[in-house]
């Protein structure tokens, strides 16, 4: 299948407005904490859309908990999240 466009002034605007805007985000500064905050955040959600796609849905705050602690003799659910980690 041959998919053909033809690209118009604005949508040449567009996207160099949106290079600008992707390039300032990725340009901004963050603060170590702020970026080990955003990583750790990001990886709760990826085990936790990981865990709902596989049928076991559990909320956010189990899974921070048991990132945090690691438990001496976790449960199912608790050893299915430190696997996803």
């Amino acid at each position: 299948m041959l998919l053909t466009y033809s690209s118009t002034p604005d949508m040449i605007e567009t996207i160099d407005n949106l290079m600008a805007l992707r390039q300032s985000i990725l340009l901004t500064p963050l603060s170590p904490r702020t970026e080990l905050r955003l990583s750790f955040e990001a990886t709760v959600h990826r085990i936790r859309a990981s865990l709902f796609l596989s049928g076991n849905e559990t909320d956010v705050r189990n899974i921070s908990e048991t990132l945090l602690a690691r438990p001496k003799k976790p449960s199912r659910i608790q050893l299915t999240i430190i696997r996803y980690k």
